[in-house]
């Protein structure tokens, strides 16, 4: 499940993720699906509808459905 932040990621979430879901990548990387990881980190241009200017937004992503589903509940709010 891919969880988006547009005000970027919260502080103390990845050190949760480490602790609860497992081994995440620690740098923005092409990387989207690995064995080696249980979670994936990635911040994405985008260009709002109607703007020249892009904005960036970030993403995590957590593989186990529902580990994904307790991490939703626990920070997207």
């Amino acid at each position: 499940m891919r969880v988006e932040f547009r005000q970027g990621v919260p502080e103390g979430c990845r050190e949760w993720l480490n602790k609860n879901v497992g081994k995440g990548n620690r740098r923005i990387t092409s990387i989207h699906d690995s064995a080696e990881y249980d979670w994936f980190y990635r911040r994405e241009r985008v260009y709002p509808q109607g703007y020249d200017t892009p904005t960036y937004t970030c993403y995590i992503t957590v593989k186990d459905p529902k580990l994904a589903m307790l991490f939703v509940l626990r920070w997207s709010s």
